[in-house]
């Protein structure tokens, strides 16, 4: 059985060069590192119990950090389940990435934390009782397990929001019913605040203004380094509460103070960020990884 002491778990085939450079940077550093892709992967379950296959030979990784897996997330879910089960320390855990996958659970998560939240409703797609929202517009509509700004719709009033939760959709391949959050419209729409926090400390952190309407990840969005310490101060409260060893975290200006808007377990610009903001967090990420693996328990 192979006991690789780092592994990066990427959804492409082609990795980009975030997950590369995190490989690069484990070996340098002398670790043996390498990269996955989940369509290498198979779960053997049996009398003896379950174990985590890759390319047909059972592994035990040290640590692996998935990178950007949230379109086979049910699947890597369960076989990162696997290995945790078996030892393996995954960065971020399990539990803590499903929790940020999914903006419902985000939410809930964190209200019960008392980590201040947009205030939100949550409705499974054609909503018959959706009622009438209790925000009078601007509205805004997102799908809880959209990525990237995908699906995020805003709506001028409370009717036109509603017709749009009770609207017929296709459903997916598998007749799957996604979940819709609406949310009232933030007073800061158009800007908001990321701050990267590891090992529960905010160690970067960017302003993001969106160049047309209020998606500030879209296309052409500006980035700058920034200081904003109230944010920074929710930020960890999230990442915290969430479980999270590092994420990123979108905070946004509400009702005279920050709340989060989005938590990411898998931050994607951690390099571009890192330069704005003269931090490396390519070897933050990577340092705060394999200092988990070597706390795991012996045996």
């Amino acid at each position: 059985m192979r006991t690789p002491d780092l592994v990066i778990l990427v959804h492409h085939d082609e990795p980009g060069p975030q997950a590369r450079a995190l490989v690069t940077r484990a070996e340098e550093s002398g670790a043996a590192a390498e990269l996955w892709s989940p369509r290498d992967l198979a779960v053997e379950i049996d009398g003896a119990g379950a174990r985590l296959l890759h390319r047909g030979d059972e592994v035990l990784p040290a640590v692996i950090v998935p990178q950007g897996i949230n379109r086979s997330f049910a699947f890597c879910a369960e076989a990162l389940r696997v290995a945790e089960d078996r030892g393996t320390v995954v960065v971020n855990p399990v539990a803590a990435s499903a929790a940020c996958v999914d903006k419902l659970a985000t939410t809930r998560i964190l209200a019960a934390a008392g980590v201040p939240v947009l205030a939100t409703r949550a409705h499974p797609w054609g909503a018959r009782g959706a009622g009438r929202p209790p925000w009078p517009g601007p509205l805004v509509t997102k799908p809880a397990t959209g990525s990237n700004g995908e699906g995020v719709l805003g709506h001028p009033t409370a009717d036109a929001a509603r017709a749009h939760l009770g609207a017929d959709r296709v459903l997916g391949p598998d007749g799957t019913v996604g979940t819709e959050l609406l949310q009232p419209m933030a007073d800061g729409a158009g800007e908001d605040i990321r701050v990267v926090v590891v090992e529960g400390a905010a160690i970067a952190t960017t302003r993001r203004r969106a160049v047309a309407g209020f998606v500030t990840n879209g296309p052409n969005a500006t980035a700058e380094a920034a200081e904003d310490t109230g944010a920074a101060r929710v930020a960890e409260a999230a990442a915290a509460a969430l479980g999270l060893v590092y994420g990123a975290v979108d905070v946004i200006g509400h009702d005279g103070g920050p709340v989060v808007l989005e938590v990411n377990c898998w931050p994607r610009d951690l390099a571009y960020v890192g330069d704005l903001c003269e931090v490396d967090l390519v070897g933050a990420v990577l340092g705060a990884a394999l200092a988990a693996g070597a706390r795991r328990p012996s045996g």
